[in-house]
């Protein structure tokens, strides 16, 4: 069984008097990601002290080695670019698809998950098919039934990031497959704190940027590169991303070979050394804690979160089945009051308001205290 995990707030620099429940937005600094970025910009004060391999190849590769931890995979399908829009791209420019084909999408999908496909749409005469959510039944049985054979990518996130909404990526990978359609998940607005398995979703590629659940910092995204698309085609070309890129003296004796698995996808500097370090202390921080751990211990806010707002007059909130376990949405029946934000500002409490929602996300930095600040203001 998970662990209930016990408030970690020591770990970061948040004062007492601010109630920060939007890690969906922007997840705070450890402190120890902090002081790794300090120790990376004396690196950079006195660059004939950095060594290159470490900082071009075996540092990277510790940040791909802790990352798959998370995915239950193996590192050689990582690939680091700088975003969560860069990695949905080199999807878009790798799966194959033909004219008339349908690409899938949620409604008030983000953004950096919609563009490149509207794009792709766009020079290959495919249809998007954006799935609403239901006003009754369950979003996940209407995106089963839209994939059919006429379906060339399902590209679809594992939390929906206006209210938590769970999305059932190991039945809808199974549909999928079964029509010979790719499947592609951006897993920002939920891995690190909600459990993923590559072998159990089987995902074509799994997008996800740092800066929210991963505890990372921004300007740093994971790629996960299912092996059979690992021989198509990079959306740049490089020099650290080609084959014996590592042997620094010999760089002039141009390749046309890649590196091997996806290290050949690699954006050009990839290889920060001032954000990789923040990142690889991030997530050793949480596989130390353990996914399941974080999960379980987020679950416990979201779920007394969930409860009490419900009692409110005029307030919906998804169902325990149907929402995710680290962020949960409250929806207002007669739209979100402007006085009701401002309130909440002004007594240093921060959520973000998402569509026609208030989401409200915490992590192991939130205690009850957090909780009974945000429904002081809530329930007056």
């Amino acid at each position: 069984m998970p662990e209930i995990l016990e408030c970690q707030r020591s770990l970061f620099s948040i004062p007492s008097d601010v109630s920060y429940l939007n890690c969906a937005f922007f997840s705070p600094a450890l402190n120890s990601q902090a002081e790794m970025g300090k120790k990376s910009i004396e690196f950079k004060q006195h660059p004939w002290t950095i060594d290159g391999e470490e900082a071009f190849f075996n540092l990277p590769d510790k940040c791909r080695n802790e990352f798959a931890k998370i995915i239950a995979d193996d590192s050689k399908n990582i690939a680091i670019v700088p975003s969560a829009s860069y990695g949905i791209n080199l999807a878009a420019v790798n799966l194959p698809v033909s004219a008339g084909q349908d690409i899938i999408l949620l409604d008030e999908q983000f953004p950096s998950n919609v563009y490149a496909w509207q794009e792709l749409a766009k020079r290959k005469n495919l249809n998007i098919k954006t799935i609403s959510k239901p006003a009754e039944g369950s979003w996940n049985e209407h995106i089963l039934d839209s994939i059919t054979s006429n379906t060339a990518i399902v590209s679809i996130p594992h939390s929906h990031w206006t209210d938590g909404c769970a999305i059932d990526l190991k039945a809808i990978g199974v549909k999928a497959r079964q029509h010979n359609a790719a499947l592609v998940v951006d897993a920002t607005q939920s891995l690190g704190a909600k459990p993923f398995s590559i072998s159990e979703i089987q995902p074509d590629f799994l997008i996800a940027a740092s800066y929210k659940w991963l505890l990372g910092p921004y300007g740093v995204t994971f790629v996960y590169m299912n092996p059979k698309w690992q021989q198509g085609s990079p959306i740049e070309f490089n020099w650290i991303s080609r084959k014996d890129s590592d042997q620094l003296n010999a760089l002039t004796q141009y390749t046309d070979q890649l590196r091997d698995g996806a290290k050949g996808f690699d954006a050009g500097h990839s290889a920060n050394i001032l954000l990789l370090p923040m990142a690889l202390a991030a997530l050793e921080q949480i596989n130390s804690w353990g996914v399941d751990n974080i999960s379980a211990s987020l679950a416990a806010y979201t779920t007394e979160i969930c409860k009490r707002a419900s009692e409110l007059p005029n307030v919906s909130v998804l169902d325990a089945k149907e929402r995710s376990p680290h962020f949960c949405g409250i929806r207002y029946d007669h739209g979100i009051d402007e006085k009701l934000i401002e309130r909440l500002q002004s007594e240093n409490i921060h959520i973000s308001v998402r569509g026609s929602s208030l989401r409200i996300s915490p992590h192991l930095y939130n205690d009850q205290n957090d909780l009974d600040r945000l429904f002081s203001v809530l329930e007056s």
